[in-house]
């Protein structure tokens, strides 16, 4: 890491000794073809004049000189209006805006002399890779250098998430292509040199209103919008909702499963799949939780998909005339949805670390509500409370995305409580617990928009056992988008605080620092605070 921030360093120098522009030689070049392209004139005209006005010749010669001056001067002046004017244009006009999209989205507006003229950071994470950098004037490559660096230095790169993409926006057309195609394989080459294997994404897009709209409309840039209208024109199956908030690596992955025809879009490299389970694993888990052996399976189908804004593995097959469906979060394992046609008591073991069917199991089928009750029963034992200790219940059933789920609200003593609970299997789709006390742990960091913990986290629905230290680090590391090996100074403590257990995990990555506060039963993060030393 250290060889890294010092290749950085010396790269940032060698830009700010060449970023102010020597254009004196080349304003006084201009100056003097100018000048010989006026003196050039004249001769030609003076000599017609000569050749035609010889009786004029002693009165032209007796013309005081002094007189002649001012149009002299003038035609200098002029000369070096336009030379002026082409050096303001040639150095402050953008010709080309270049965007990178990881998490960070940065856009360069870049003159025709490749230099970086304005940088304009579209979300926080950009503000975080920009740091304290200046990168006015600087020429293009060292400024890409810088940044592609700063992102690797700050986990936003790395070999969990290694995609990165491109889009070249050029008043000509010809030179946009060529600049998209070299700055693919300066990004590429320059990944590698940071020891990330990535895959590069690089396509031209000429900015206009509808992108724009688009990008306000699902929080995102410009950029990620026309890559995503490429991908659900050519892949009509694909909703746009459904994909906005997937990372720049999903959706390569998404690309890399679906093979979408996707003209205006050049792709290098594979997106890393090593932050999520593998096809093995997402099988093991389907059997597992249907009881049956993958020897006794036939008819078995995988793909590759996506579902309420995560990647997942679609699995169905058949066991002895029984159909099962299963999708699996891709990421950590967790069953989203499952479906079987098998008519017994609906009583299937539920062994297996990755499900999340709760204990007390509720019917297989897709077909057949749980009801309020059995719903309101879930969110009561996951949040350790009994019927009678409620007060001001309230239970919906809703429907949102095609998903039908139970909203349940309720308060015990000074916490309020919200559960959403799937109508149908009855897992927890999402829950939050808010307390009135003034120690209650809040999140202070500036990164993601909530604290609130994704129910994609495995949270298990007894709170008789503890998920362990190793599991506790391993939700905040993928939480923070970090792998265990580029983690130091790890410290994990098991506390307690008001009667809640919740392990406590810091770490460090980089020059920053994290803390996280880790429900012990649940695995829900409590609390985290992301600390950048900038």
């Amino acid at each position: 890491m250290r060889e890294n921030n010092q290749m950085i360093e010396n790269r940032l120098k060698r830009a700010v000794e060449n970023s102010v522009p020597d254009v004196l030689a080349n304003v006084l070049e201009r100056i003097e073809e100018k000048q010989a392209e006026v003196n050039s004139g004249a001769a030609e005209v003076n000599s017609e004049f000569i050749s035609q006005e010889t009786d004029h010749q002693e009165k032209i010669k007796a013309f005081p000189t002094w007189k002649r001056w001012p149009k002299a001067l003038a035609s200098v002046a002029a000369a070096l209006v336009i030379v002026f004017g082409l050096w303001l244009n040639l150095t402050y006009s953008t010709e080309t805006m270049v965007a990178f999209d990881v998490n960070p989205s940065i856009e360069l507006s870049v003159n025709r002399g490749e230099r970086i003229i304005k940088i304009n950071p579209r979300n926080g994470e950009a503000w975080e890779v920009i740091g304290d950098m200046d990168l006015k004037g600087i020429d293009l490559e060292v400024g890409v250098n810088a940044l592609i660096g700063s992102m690797v230095q700050k986990g936003y790169i790395s070999e969990l998430n290694n995609s990165i993409l491109i889009t070249v926006d050029s008043k000509d057309d010809g030179k946009g292509e060529e600049l998209q195609h070299r700055l693919s394989s300066e990004v590429g080459s320059l990944l590698r040199s940071f020891s990330v294997d990535g895959s590069v994404l690089s396509q031209t897009s000429s900015r206009d209103r509808h992108f724009e709209e688009l990008a306000e409309k699902y929080g995102i840039s410009p950029s990620k919008a026309a890559l995503i209208e490429q991908l659900v024109e050519a892949d009509p199956t694909i909703r746009y909702e459904d994909v906005a908030n997937l990372s720049i690596n999903d959706l390569n992955l998404l690309i890399e499963a679906r093979q979408p025809d996707l003209v205006k879009v050049d792709i290098s490299g594979h997106a890393s799949r090593k932050a999520y389970i593998d096809l093995d694993e997402a099988k093991r888990i389907a059997f597992a939780h249907a009881g049956v052996t993958e020897s006794s399976v036939h008819d078995l189908d995988i793909d590759f998909d996506y579902y309420g804004g995560r990647l997942i593995y679609e699995i169905e097959f058949e066991v002895r005339g029984n159909e099962y469906e299963f999708d699996i979060d891709a990421r950590n394992g967790t069953i989203l949805k499952y479906e079987t046609d098998d008519e017994d008591d609906g009583t299937r073991p539920s062994s297996g670390p990755n499900t999340t069917k709760p204990s007390t199991k509720p019917t297989t089928t897709a077909n057949s509500l749980i009801g309020k009750s059995r719903a309101e029963e879930i969110a009561f034992q996951h949040a350790g409370v009994s019927r009678n200790q409620v007060r001001d219940l309230e239970t919906e059933l809703d429907r949102d995305d095609g998903r039908s789920y139970y909203e349940i609200e309720f308060e015990v003593g000074n916490t309020e409580y919200e559960y959403d609970i799937e109508a149908y299997t009855g897992r927890i789709l999402d829950y939050e617990i808010d307390s009135d006390d003034d120690d209650q742990p809040r999140s202070t960091t500036k990164a993601p928009t909530t604290t609130k913990a994704p129910t994609t986290t495995k949270a298990p629905t007894t709170a008789k056992s503890l998920i362990g230290k190793t599991r506790a680090e391993n939700i905040a590391f993928q939480h923070a988008g970090v792998s265990r090996n580029q983690v130091r100074d790890l410290e994990t403590e098991l506390d307690d605080d008001d009667g809640r257990r919740y392990y406590e995990v810091e770490f460090e990555v980089g020059d920053t620092e994290y803390e996280y506060d880790i429900e012990a039963y649940t695995g829900k993060i409590l609390d985290y605070e992301i600390d950048y030393d900038d």
